[in-house]
């Protein structure tokens, strides 16, 4: 049995012990690259067998691209932003709105989504080392780091200055539960089917001199309403027109004495099968409608004016569903709100961005959640009190909901941010259609119909965990400003006294540092001086780092070198000196009071680090040494805590002071980390400069670099909400405050950018970008062809880059054996860990291999899973363990090849040559297809079936497993390993240690026979329906016959021929004249064998050699039965008291010790009791050979 966890663990720990994947990257790194990307997942979630999929092609083409001599760099990345982040920590804080996030602070807040950003890495790291998923995990990029940031700017600066970024108010997929806007592509990935109330309503029409004049209608005061049909009910009190098709012919049906004015090709679809209605003979065109006024559904002042609730012509209206009446509500849908702005129709919202009804609406439903089906049901009964219900009927249709948090989405007019996308839309397509994709339909379909939409990318995101969008208005918030690159409809213009509101987007930390306005206060530190506790030795000074036992004091050298440092101040000047409280600073800071003639003020946040009750007033060598920031000793402080209070501290001397030169006297810790705050440094930053804390010895005067920055409460540079928040510009054009609009950007934008930002380019790394980009191949599964997929070519071409990869694989989705997509709502979900515990990696890689067609949905089925282990698996693993068997523990070389011989390392190279075809056409499932028939039918169920008496094939074999093993490398990496290493585990030496580190395997021209593997085919063939003709004459294969004849015109070869006579048990091949002429394909003669026929007469001969071979097979049962060794030599004894079977043993019993690897094979003298004899035997058996001939066996060793 294949253990495959065992085999798993071991090789897993041999790649880890030797850094095997360390050595192949080094092998290649002088090579032509081939450059993957991995799309960064969110490790806030754990991984599901999707992620699974993909990362099984992945490292397929990681390795075999490798193997074929590439250098393939393989950086891992986390996506660390936006909604799926935000929403985890909501649950786990029990919100559900932004309010709560407010009040419970937008640092804290983020820095809960910071923390949970990785909070399953430690998964997702053991799912890829166990899946045997190679990549460089230790240096991967973060989106949500500083450097990734500053690249994302700089991208959206170049936007920027193309004039592809702009403000607009437009109607846009709005999530209320979130709070913000969402992307088209976004809402792609979350539409589902739903049934909702859809309603007709009845609009009265209250201008009846237009009635009359246009209709040629003689009523007065009469009922007369035009219908209007409209599937979201909660938009009725928002209506404010009603739009027809100018050209569209419109009736007037008569019904219960009122005139209703509906399309006339949906008379039939409106009314059904109602025989209570009386259709006009007179029909009339839209235009004919224009200018009816009705009388608003609701009461809403704010709706009402001179250009509302009119019919209107719109291009828009059609006569697929409905009535042929369009109703308008500007605020919440995109054709109605360019209506809107084209007729100056009123703006003005009935339902908050919470998604609930105004006061405007009245009280019946004020405060009401617009998607509640009760409210719907309200709405409706409100209006069919007015009787303006003309009928309501459940109407299944696609929904979008929100793709993080599932809920509904309301189409919503607000100011957004844009990227003009739609600007560049000739480039995009034009750079897809040079993308292969696979499958390739994916480019003119899902993708390309995609791109043909042509939509702007609605970018900014009202929340609070993401990439700040970069944008500084003048006079941000105070109240709403004109744009100059807002689109020139959007804004209100009208407005007085609120800043020139000019805008700037900053494309790197240095801008924003040139550009940012403080207080600019200049810091200089000094460590006290030395004291009585030596300080001079750095393992015997004493630690004093508690204040109730604080009793040392300055030596009277440490006072001189206080004072020599403080003279350098005198020409400068200090406005204010700042102390810790121990005796020590003090000290130092009353010399600085008298020298420099200012006050001292003393702060508690300036002590020096605890070192804990155990080491206070012992030597510095006892106490906790400290290696990482978040390091601490008992009852002690780590340097986090040590950053927390010097940013503090640091924070009110910004607020508080402004142009001052401040002296801060304090410890050798405390200094180190505000200077690291002066400069930003992260925690990575500040473990790495912990050498310089040696820098900061007693009595030493420095200047801190403080740079203009917005930092976290840790004094990192941190270019997130809420600390980007307050970083203000002076306004070049009116010197008035410029601030930062609070909007973060798109999550799927930090995605799309990855090529950029994970070198932090165009910062540094440029030479690496340059060759690690466009991409060769990126995978991931369907769902990112409108995610990642998009977001990548999108940027690249508005960057004006081309295609940002060649070769893209659209994966399909992963079901459960019922067709139904997995999930845990369903219960149908499989966790990776346990898939892979019970099927095994290798296993699970090669089912998908080789049987799910890419871009195709796949069900995950158990018994196919099984079958491939079966089948495939157990096969392959035969024929190692055949080879293992009888190898000898020396190095062979490959002797005389037999034609059957030739044949396989023909088929092997024709193999290799089609499989690596294949590979580079990204076609692996007929890649591993192939190798899977190889495997079973041409070199086990052929080759080595055919070969298992002949030990001088066994280097043959080997160096074909070897080869297989260099095949399978990239498809089953465990599995080729542990073959290879036990493949050299006799001593014979192997071209790497790994498999891994092993070139891929080149073909052999020489090797290459057409004719012989069509030879070869037809021989098989010939074998098959040999096979197939005795089994249909009941006569067994064990019978010899003595002639076959095959109505054929070429002779196969002398070995072939054997091959024949030995599987179908006959002693000679006949050839007939051939009734079907040999074929040709190219310059290979085919063999069609039109006839065969036996010759089904037994002589006895024949029949006593039947006897033997049925001897040998029931041997054989017996030596499984008693679980010999494969090899053991061991006896039998017979008797029968059949004069014919006893003939049969005497002459065929050399052939029967050899066949069945006997000792000896003795006949029993006493017919009466073969056992009497004395001997003892591990499996007696009597046999009936034909009808009443029976023999006797007893097998011992």
């Amino acid at each position: 049995m294949y253990d495959f966890k065992k085999v798993e663990q071991d090789i897993a720990h041999f790649w880890k012990e030797q850094d095997i994947f360390e050595k192949s990257l080094e092998k290649t790194r002088k090579g032509k690259r081939f450059v993957f990307w991995e799309g960064p997942p969110t490790a806030n979630g754990q991984p599901h067998v999707g992620h699974f999929l993909t990362r099984i092609y992945k490292d397929l083409y990681g390795r075999y691209k490798t193997m074929r001599g590439f250098f393939v760099l393989r950086k891992a990345g986390w996506d660390t932003h936006g909604l799926p982040v935000e929403i985890e920590v909501e649950k786990e804080l029990g919100f559900n709105n932004k309010k709560q996030i407010e009040e419970f602070g937008i640092a804290k807040f983020n820095r809960k989504c910071r923390e949970s950003t990785l909070k399953y890495k430690g998964q997702w790291e053991e799912m890829s080392r166990r899946m045997g998923f190679w990549l460089d995990m230790k240096h991967p990029y973060i989106t949500y780091e500083t450097n990734y940031t500053e690249s994302v700017w700089n991208i959206l600066a170049e936007f920027w200055k193309k004039e592809l970024l702009y403000k607009a108010h437009k109607v846009v997929p709005f999530c209320v539960r979130c709070g913000t806007p969402l992307s088209a592509h976004e809402v792609s990935l979350g539409y589902k089917r739903v049934t909702d109330t859809s309603v007709i309503v009845k609009f009265k029409i209250i201008n009846f001199e237009l009635l009359n004049k246009n209709l040629k209608l003689e009523i007065k005061n009469s009922l007369v309403y035009i219908l209007a049909w409209t599937t979201t009910p909660w938009t009725l009190p928002g209506n404010v027109a009603l739009a027809v098709g100018k050209d569209i012919d419109y009736v007037v049906v008569e019904q219960n004495g009122e005139n209703l004015i509906v399309a006339k090709d949906l008379v039939g679809k409106v009314f059904g099968s109602a025989i209570t209605y009386k259709l006009s003979p007179i029909s009339y065109k839209g235009r004919d409608l224009v200018g009816l006024e009705y009388k608003p559904l609701f009461d809403i002042a704010e709706l009402k004016s001179p250009t509302a609730h009119k019919v209107y012509d719109a291009d828009f209206v059609s006569t697929q569903d409905g009535t042929g009446v369009v109703h308008t509500a500007v605020m919440y849908g995109e054709d109605d709100y360019n209506l809107g702005t084209k007729l100056n129709l009123p703006k003005f919202h009935t339902v908050d961005e919470q998604g609930k009804f105004t006061e405007a609406v009245g009280k019946d439903l004020a405060g009401r959640y617009v998607k509640d089906p009760e409210t719907e049901k309200l709405i409706i009964k409100i209006l069919n009190t007015k009787y303006l219900i003309l009928n309501t009927v459940p109407h299944e249709h696609d929904y979008p909901f929100c793709w993080r948090c599932n809920t509904p989405l309301l189409y919503y007019a607000k100011s957004s941010w844009f990227i003009k996308t739609s600007a560049l839309n000739k480039e995009l397509l034009a750079n897809n259609a040079t993308v292969n994709w696979i499958p390739e339909h994916v480019r003119e379909g899902r993708f390309g119909q995609w791109l043909r939409e042509g939509k702007d990318w609605a970018l900014s995101r009202e929340r609070y965990w993401g990439t700040p969008l970069p944008i500084w208005q003048c006079q941000i918030g105070k109240s709403e400003i004109r744009n100059p690159k807002s689109e020139t409809n959007t804004e209100n213009s009208k407005t007085k006294n609120a800043g020139c509101g000019h805008t700037i987007c900053v494309g790197s930390i240095k801008e924003l540092e040139k550009l940012s306005v403080g207080p600019k206060n200049t810091y200089y530190v000094m460590r006290h001086g030395y004291t009585n506790r030596n300080e001079g030795s750095m393992t015997e000074a004493i630690v004093s780092t508690k204040l109730e036992s604080d009793t040392y004091h300055l030596t009277e050298d440490g006072k001189a070198g206080v004072q020599q440092a403080l003279e350098l101040l005198k020409l400068e000047g200090i406005d204010v000196i700042y102390t810790s409280p121990f005796h020590r600073t003090k000290e130092t800071a009353q010399i600085a009071a008298r020298i420099l003639h200012k006050e001292v003020i003393t702060d508690n946040r300036l002590v020096d680090i605890s070192e804990g009750i155990v080491a206070e007033g012992k030597s510095i060598s006892s106490a906790t040494r400290r290696k990482t920031p978040q390091d601490k000793p008992v009852d002690g402080e780590s340097w986090n805590d040590v950053r927390v209070r010097a940013m503090d501290f640091m924070k009110e001397l910004e607020t508080k002071h402004k142009n001052k030169k401040i002296l801060i006297i304090s410890h050798q810790d405390t200094l180190w980390l505000i200077d690291a705050i002066g400069k930003g440094l992260t925690a990575a930053e500040v473990e790495q400069d912990s050498a310089n804390l040696e820098n900061f010895t007693p009595g030493r005067l420095r200047e801190v670099m403080w740079r203009k920055i917005p930092r976290n409460e840790y004094g990192e540079l941190d270019l997130h909400r809420p600390f980007i928040d307050d970083v203000i510009f002076k306004c070049p054009k009116c010197k008035s405050k410029m601030r930062k609009i609070p909007d973060l950007i798109d999550v799927w934008f930090d995605s799309g950018a990855m090529p950029y930002a994970q070198w932090h380019y165009p910062f540094e790394n440029k030479d690496i970008f340059k060759k690690q980009f466009p991409a060769d191949f990126i995978v991931e599964g369907v769902d990112q062809t409108r995610g990642w997929f998009y977001t990548l070519l999108a940027i690249s071409t508005l960057l004006g880059r081309g295609a940002p990869y060649k070769n893209v694989m659209s994966l399909g989705l992963t079901l459960d054996e019922k067709g139904q997509k997995m999930s845990k709502s369903k219960g149908n979900y499989v966790p990776v860990p346990e898939m892979m515990n019970k099927h095994g990696v290798d296993i699970l890689r090669w089912y998908f291999a080789s049987s799910m067609t890419i871009g195709e949905d796949k069900a995950v089925i158990g018994k196919e899973i099984d079958d491939k282990l079966k089948g495939f698996f157990f096969t392959f693993q035969n024929c190692v363990k055949f080879y293992e068997l009888y190898a000898a523990n020396k190095e062979e070389s490959v002797g005389k090849l037999t034609q059957l011989d030739k044949w396989l390392l023909s088929r092997f190279n024709r193999l290799l040559a089609s499989v690596t075809e294949k590979l580079d056409k990204y076609d692996i499932t007929s890649a591993s297809r192939e190798l899977e028939q190889f495997v079973i039918e041409d070199l086990s169920n052929w080759w080595v079936r055919r070969s298992r008496k002949r030990r001088e094939a066994l280097p043959l074999l080997r160096s074909v497993l070897l080869d297989m093993a260099r095949v399978l490398a990239p498809f089953t990496p465990f599995m080729a390993e542990d073959i290879w290493r036990r493949l050299s585990s006799n001593g014979q030496v192997l071209m790497a240690n790994s498999v891994h580190l092993a070139d891929w395997p080149k073909v052999v021209k020489k090797y290459l026979d057409e004719k012989l593997e069509a030879e070869m085919q037809s021989a098989r063939d010939v074998i098959t329906r040999g096979l197939a003709l005795r089994k249909e004459k009941q006569v067994k294969v064990r019978q010899p016959l003595a002639l076959i004849s095959i109505s054929q015109k070429d002779k196969f070869r002398r070995d072939i021929e054997g091959l024949i006579k030995d599987e179908l048990n006959v002693k000679m091949i006949k050839y007939e004249k051939t009734v079907l002429s040999t074929n040709q394909e190219g310059n290979v003669p085919v063999h069609y064998v039109s006839d065969i026929s036996f010759n089904f007469e037994l002589t006895p001969a024949l029949v006593r050699e039947g006897y033997a071979r049925e001897v040998v097979r029931t041997i054989q049962d017996m030596r499984k039965e008693a679980k010999y060794k494969i090899d053991e030599s061991v006896t039998v004894h017979w008797h029968t008291f059949d004069n014919d079977i006893a003939a049969a043993m005497e002459k065929w019993g050399q052939e029967i010790m050899r066949d069945t690897m006997l000792g000896s094979f003795e006949r029993v003298s006493n017919p009466s009791s073969p056992s009497s004899s004395g001997h003892v035997f591990d499996v007696e058996k009597e046999s009936e050979l034909a009808p009443g001939k029976k023999i006797w066996l007893g097998i011992k060793k």
